[in-house]
């Protein structure tokens, strides 16, 4: 699920694959029957929820700043081999990272960083696939879930030396 209105969608229709999975699904679990058949009403509630995100989560700003990171992303290779030695694997110094930079008391836009967006930039209503427009611009279609820049990564990879 990549959009709000995906999670609604699925609590709405009560879970996938309900029928195959009766013996495992909790007598709380069922649809919500109100929203069910009511594009307009799950719309509202989407609408709703997304009211309730706090605009200091879009910019990291206290207290949801947080320091440097650095994050393991890969190690060198490809699909079938590591191109490390066995010392290097043992001691773990194939990884490769990526920096997260700190965000201050004062969050991104201190920093002149960009807000955080949604999920993949994806439209949280979930409208034909299409993905948020940028800077107040036109939509734009996608073809699907797309692998898109992340917007508060540097793309700084470091490899780990001992």
């Amino acid at each position: 699920m990549g959009t709000l209105k995906q999670v609604v969608d699925f609590y709405t229709r009560g879970s996938d694959f309900g029928a195959a999975n009766t013996g495992d699904l909790s007598k709380d679990i069922g649809q919500i029957g109100q929203l069910a058949g009511d594009e307009d009403k799950k719309d509202a509630l989407v609408a709703f929820l997304l009211t309730l995100t706090d605009p200091r989560v879009k910019n990291e700003a206290a207290p949801f700043d947080h320091p440097q990171l650095f994050l393991v992303v890969a190690a060198p290779g490809n699909d079938t081999a590591v191109a490390c030695t066995a010392t290097q694997i043992e001691q773990g110094a194939c990884d490769q990272f990526v920096e997260l930079p700190a965000t201050g008391l004062n969050g991104r836009t201190a920093d002149g960083r960009p807000l955080l967006t949604t999920f993949m930039n994806m439209d949280p209503f979930g409208r034909n696939g299409e993905l948020l427009a940028p800077s107040g611009g036109t939509p734009q279609a996608s073809a699907g879930p797309q692998q898109l820049p992340v917007p508060y990564v540097t793309g700084n990879v470091l490899p780990l030396i001992p």
